[in-house]
């Protein structure tokens, strides 16, 4: 074989790049170049309708009654309450406890009247509640049990009136008195005037 002179030389080198650079491209458009996939089916424009069957019978089930729309619920309030006012806090019967403890001894601090009446604690609990009425006095709380009233002499006054009646014999009670909250304003001439009024109611029974 005769090599090549040196004419020639450069013409097979061109050829050889030549080559070399179209193996090269093939092998790259071959790797980067993705396979064609197949496009998928066309869906039908209009489905079949599979209606289910009934396992081991081949029958479809019974289609659905029309039942209609779902009726509205009626509205539902809340029944009003019996008495809307709040209730007075009890504070005051603790006041009427220690009153009543007065009549065995126990030491009290504050304001204390009693008086003694010729009538059923029932009877003078009545009429306790009369003379707060006839003299404009608003009986706020009471307790027929424990026999106790808590009165308001004014509108707008913070100060009570606790009145406790306890039998003391037969047909006699005794009424122990006090205020609640103490105060050194309160005219206690209030609960003379419910004391008397009530002896007066007390002293006319069967009179009317």
């Amino acid at each position: 074989m005769t090599a090549p002179t040196n004419a020639a030389r450069p013409v097979l080198q061109q050829t050889t790049t030549t080559i070399i650079q179209q193996v090269t491209t093939h092998h790259i458009d071959k790797a980067t170049t993705p396979p064609a996939t197949e496009a998928p089916p066309a869906l039908p424009a209009n489905p079949p309708t599979i209606t289910p069957q009934l396992p081991g019978t081949g029958l479809a089930p019974p289609a659905l009654l029309n039942r209609g729309p779902i009726p509205t619920p009626p509205a539902v309030a809340l029944p009003a309450p019996m008495d809307s006012r709040p209730r007075m806090p009890l504070a005051w019967r603790v006041r009427a406890h220690e009153l009543l403890g007065s009549l065995r001894g126990t030491k009290t601090s504050g304001f204390v009247l009693s008086h003694d009446f010729r009538a059923q604690p029932d009877e003078t609990m009545h009429a306790l509640a009369q003379a707060c009425d006839q003299l404009g006095y608003k009986v706020e709380a009471s307790s027929d049990t424990a026999k106790q009233l808590a009165v308001r002499c004014a509108p707008g006054d913070r100060v009570l009136v606790v009145l406790a009646v306890e039998a003391s014999g037969a047909d006699e009670a005794t009424v122990v008195a006090g205020i609640y909250p103490e105060s050194r304003n309160f005219k206690t001439q209030s609960i003379q005037d419910i004391l008397a009024k009530a002896d007066i109611i007390l002293n006319n029974r069967g009179l009317l």
